[in-house]
């Protein structure tokens, strides 16, 4: 078996992380912030631990971190809670359903948004359209950094920068960045960077986050019980409680902390990674009827085509060849596969990990050589 969809989820953990997870089922961890019994309070202290140790991660001192389920609920809760009623907001070509649907349904509320294209085939973003998409009452921009589809890196200073020129409130999905580059939150700039644990941070399902800065004001999406404030009939002011109503998922939470700090301990195999990509584009690029996507930029992910090959076919005939399994189709991510003109054929993602192994990467390049002859 070769598993090339760690872009969806990295389905080899480290032991580092099983065990932690595992600890924390079997040393009678009591619910955090729910009493102040020694149970309760180990708990606490751990979920307190991986706060700061997420925060660290992200270089973030200014920041509180929120936990949820994934990055799908982070930025539901960062876009329906930060963005005002009646204003326009700019995204990106680039965006998952993940921003695109919260958007939608804020649209048949009043709030209304443009998209900032991308160039065919590349999909590089068009940063020179940004300002022309400006409205007297745009507020917020919300940017995929790393597009799950063909791995191109934005230019993130660019964009902080026209942020701040035009007074806007910044919101992150740092889906497929964390724990594939470095995002740094230090200057300040971004209002919320949401980001999920079970795909390069190596951790668990089901548990996700938001660092949003200690600062910002945020309309909870979800409300229940916080443990500190029964009587009150409104949730918390205070971050993060003010988004983490109910009970924390804390093994999973652990399971994360455990994943961060692998990452961090192995950036020599984060780097073996890139390269590995970079090296399969180049032989891809080489080959005779394939199409290769994206601008290069990406250190995880290559996207492509057979010629005249359905991106389902071709992902499916990897599988039986040679068991290598692959994402095909759309990746939720319908906007950049309009502008990648991929609106019918779909595409295959190949995408690494750090446990990816260099015999993994040539037979693949060799059953996708194969196919590639085939289709002649």
């Amino acid at each position: 078996m070769i598993y090339l969809d760690n872009a969806a989820t990295t389905i080899e953990k480290p032991a580092s992380v099983i065990q932690a997870i595992h600890r924390s089922l079997t040393s009678h961890l009591g619910n955090p912030s729910r009493g102040t019994y020694i149970a309760a309070q180990q708990s606490m202290q751990q979920v307190e631990d991986a706060r700061e140790t997420v925060k660290q991660f992200f270089n973030a001192p200014h920041y509180e971190c929120a936990f949820s389920m994934n990055a799908t609920e982070s930025l539901n809760i960062a876009i329906k809670g930060l963005v005002p009623p009646h204003s326009h907001v700019l995204t990106t070509s680039w965006e998952h359903n993940a921003v695109l649907r919260p958007l939608y349904q804020l649209d048949k509320q009043g709030v209304t948004f443009d998209v900032i294209p991308s160039q065919k085939v590349t999909g590089a973003l068009c940063y020179d359209e940004m300002a022309s998409l400006l409205k007297e009452n745009t507020k917020v921009m919300i940017c995929n950094i790393v597009s799950n589809v063909t791995g191109n890196v934005m230019d993130l200073p660019r964009i902080k920068d026209f942020c701040q020129q035009h007074h806007l409130t910044l919101i992150l999905d740092c889906s497929q960045a964390a724990g594939v580059i470095p995002v740094d939150l230090s200057d300040d700039v971004v209002a919320a960077a949401c980001f999920t644990g079970h795909k390069s941070l190596l951790g668990p399902m089901g548990v996700g986050g938001m660092c949003i800065r200690h600062d910002i004001s945020i309309e909870p999406l979800i409300t229940g019980g916080d443990g500190i404030q029964s009587f009150s009939h409104e949730a918390p002011k205070t971050l993060p409680e003010r988004i983490e109503a109910g009970t924390l998922n804390v093994p999973n939470i652990i399971g994360l902390a455990a994943g961060i700090d692998y990452v961090n301990q192995h950036l020599k195999l984060r780097q073996q990674e890139e390269q590995w990509t970079r090296a399969i584009r180049k032989r891809l690029l080489a080959m005779d009827h394939i199409e290769v996507y994206g601008d290069g930029t990406s250190h995880s992910i290559v996207a492509f085509n057979i010629k005249g090959v359905d991106s389902a076919i071709t992902s499916m005939l990897l599988d039986e060849r040679a068991q290598i399994m692959t994402r095909s189709g759309y990746h939720c991510a319908p906007l950049m596969h309009q502008f990648l003109g991929t609106g019918k054929q779909g595409a295959v993602r190949l995408s690494l990990s750090m446990m990816t192994k260099k015999s993994e990467i040539e037979r693949t390049c060799h059953v996708i050589q194969q196919l590639s002859m085939e289709a002649e």
